[in-house]
């Protein structure tokens, strides 16, 4: 073998070596390029799990506030029924204030109502100033009337004082020391505690 064979040989030899070196490192390169790839589809696909993820339950929390928001404003409205019904009510029970049946029914039987919630045989009754004009003549039938419906003499006075009240009475013993609240505005606000839920259930059910 001359010496240009040799050289040639080991050239090609190098070259070989060489091509072997290129071939596995484009294929080392080629896997770590496929591995990033992988990699970088993984972590979005996490990422885009994560975002998604976020949404949904963002979404959740939303459309459950919303709900909540949504009963309560229901409810709200059928509480303003329940009100309106209680205007109504309002409006005809302080309507028949100064009629017949006022002054010859309702008053005498709530005086009635006074004595015997007070336990006294004398009273002082305390109205607003259009119903103390008009109740200063008629006392004497009011005491008449109220002694018949307790079964015993009831002697009735007028208080001096006015009471800023739509109508109706209070009922005291004449030290005023006890008294009996039968105005408008007491018997109206007690049966409406009575008696809202009671509608409420009427009116929606219960629900």
């Amino acid at each position: 073998m001359g010496i240009e064979e040799l050289r040639r040989e080991i050239l090609e030899e190098a070259e070989r070596k060489v091509n072997e070196i290129l071939s596995e490192a484009r294929a080392e390169a080629d896997k770590i390029i496929r591995d990033a790839e992988e990699k970088a589809r993984m972590i979005r696909l996490s990422r885009e799990q994560e975002v998604r993820k976020r949404m949904e339950e963002r979404l959740r929390s939303e459309l459950s506030l919303a709900r909540i928001e949504g009963k309560k404003l229901i409810v709200n409205t059928k509480w303003e029924v329940v009100d309106q019904v209680f205007k109504t009510a309002w409006e005809r029970f302080t309507g028949f204030r100064g009629s017949k049946e006022y002054y010859g029914d309702f008053l005498p039987r709530m005086i009635a109502l006074g004595v015997n919630k007070i336990g006294v045989d004398e009273v002082l009754i305390h109205v607003n100033k259009e119903d103390a004009t008009r109740l200063k003549g008629l006392l004497g039938k009011l005491s008449k009337d109220v002694s018949k419906l307790v079964g015993r003499n009831i002697k009735i006075g007028l208080a001096n004082d006015y009471l800023d009240i739509v109508g109706g009475v209070v009922v005291s013993d004449v030290e005023e020391k006890v008294y009996f609240n039968a105005s408008f505005e007491a018997l109206f606000n007690r049966a409406r505690e009575e008696l809202a839920v009671s509608i409420f259930e009427l009116l929606f059910g219960g629900g």
